[in-house]
């Protein structure tokens, strides 16, 4: 029997099917690297959609590089009718595109002649993709009146990965083993319909966290100045609140304005309206009483609340009613200040030491942290809450009207703050308090 020949593999000559091996291998990577660089660009389509709140210094990489000429407008291009399919947009669909040949052409490759028929499935679906790339071409061409750059880098890369699939179709016999096994392609194939699944599902979570940043924005932009809060207020009908004659307040008793503020000292908004509610009394002395109520955000004293919120918020309220029972109003007001500056460590229970550091008798402090009368008046302020529909804390009713938008303006920015120059113009509205000389 003859001996084959050292210099020749299954009849072909050694360097010809080195040559033929590296011609694969070339072809994997550049198929590999089609795919990547259409999902790079989808992506960069999928950015310049997002919403840019308006602000010219956000502008995507993507349009800084497609700035609209006479002839070119990604932007424009974009937002026509022609970039969504179903309501999908074709950037999210291109994205999820590109991962899912990605996939495939990573974990398999170029398949063996003998496994050949395995290539049918990229080359159907890159053949779907370049139908589809031709057809969007055309409407650029016929139906609109400008081009995008990046949209046709995209439609040029999938056309360059239609024609890598052909060439990569394996058509000669090879002698080598099957590649891939029945086993391993189905498993891929199911990898790629989860790589499209989850890279589709991501770019759209994107695009809705985007598009809820960009309302929040306009909401914002509507409701954050003085005449759209005064005006909420004055929509609003006027309750009677009684709050009893002994009831904790800052500001003068002859008030003419009166605040009635539910909270809960576990509560960082309710921490941030005291905090302001004692500088309101200070700027605009004689214009507003603001009287303290309890409404713990826990079923342990609230009936109202079904879950427990805040474990310490009822032990709270129960130390700031025993500080005013055992201590005078003074000593009230301040007990009732520094719970809030110590709602963190709570679980320490820092009650009664707080009380001695107050000058608060302690014996006399315990015995009304646990006494009926300190149950009662909670129970009173949660009933009063829940008359007036109260559902959350700082629940702040002026002169008997909800306020339901925020009790103040806030900076524009990614941190939005309290702008307190705003916040006091807005109460001297609400006060109908004169601003001169202020």
């Amino acid at each position: 029997m003859d001996e084959q020949r050292a210099d020749v593999i299954d009849g072909r000559p050694h360097d010809v099917v080195r040559r033929g091996a590296s011609r694969w291998r070339l072809l994997h990577f550049l198929l590999i690297l089609c795919a990547m660089g259409g999902a790079v660009i989808c992506a960069v389509l999928l950015a310049m959609t997002l919403p840019s709140g308006g602000d010219s210094n956000s502008a995507t990489f993507g349009s800084r590089l497609c700035a609209p000429t006479a002839r070119v407008n990604c932007d424009y291009v974009l937002a026509s009718r022609w970039s969504k399919f179903g309501g999908i947009s074709t950037s999210l669909i291109g994205f999820a595109y590109f991962c899912a040949a990605g996939v495939w052409f990573a974990a398999i490759g170029v398949p063996t002649h003998r496994a050949r028929a395995w290539h049918l499935v990229p080359l159907a679906l890159v053949l779907v993709g370049a139908v589809v790339s031709a057809w969007l071409v055309y409407v650029m061409a016929t139906r609109l009146p400008v081009w995008c750059s990046w949209c046709l880098a995209a439609h040029g890369v999938n056309g360059l990965m239609l024609v890598l699939t052909v060439v990569a179709w394996p058509g000669r016999a090879d002698g080598k083993p099957a590649h891939p096994l029945t086993g391993r392609a189905i498993g891929v194939l199911a990898g790629c319909f989860a790589a499209a699944l989850a890279a589709a599902v991501g770019a759209w979570s994107v695009q809705l966290q985007a598009a809820a940043r960009q309302y929040q924005r306009e909401y914002l932009a509507a409701t954050n100045n003085a005449a759209y809060i005064v005006w909420r207020l004055s929509r609003e009908p006027a309750r009677e609140i009684a709050v009893g004659e002994d009831a904790l307040a800052l500001g003068a008793a002859d008030a003419k304005h009166t605040i009635v503020v539910f909270s809960d000292f576990e509560c960082t908004r309710c921490r941030l309206f005291h905090q302001y509610a004692r500088r309101l009394t200070t700027i605009y002395p004689g214009a507003v009483r603001i009287v303290l109520k309890h409404y713990p955000m826990s079923p342990q004293c609230n009936a109202q609340v079904k879950a427990a919120f805040h474990y310490f918020a009822c032990d709270a309220a129960r130390a700031a009613e025993a500080a005013r029972l055992a201590g005078d109003a003074a000593k009230a007001l301040a007990y009732h200040e520094k719970l809030y500056d110590v709602a963190g460590s709570l679980d320490e229970k820092p009650y009664t030491a707080l009380a001695k550091h107050l000058g608060i008798d302690a014996a006399a402090f315990e015995r009304a942290m646990a006494s009926d009368d300190v149950t009662r008046r909670i129970e009173s302020d949660v009933a009063l809450a829940a008359s007036l529909k109260v559902e959350g804390t700082p629940a702040i009713f002026l002169d008997g009207r909800p306020l339901r938008t925020n009790w103040h303006i806030v900076t524009e920015g990614v941190r939005p703050q309290v702008d307190l120059k705003a916040t006091d113009a807005l109460w001297a509205e609400l006060l109908g308090v004169s601003t001169a000389g202020k």
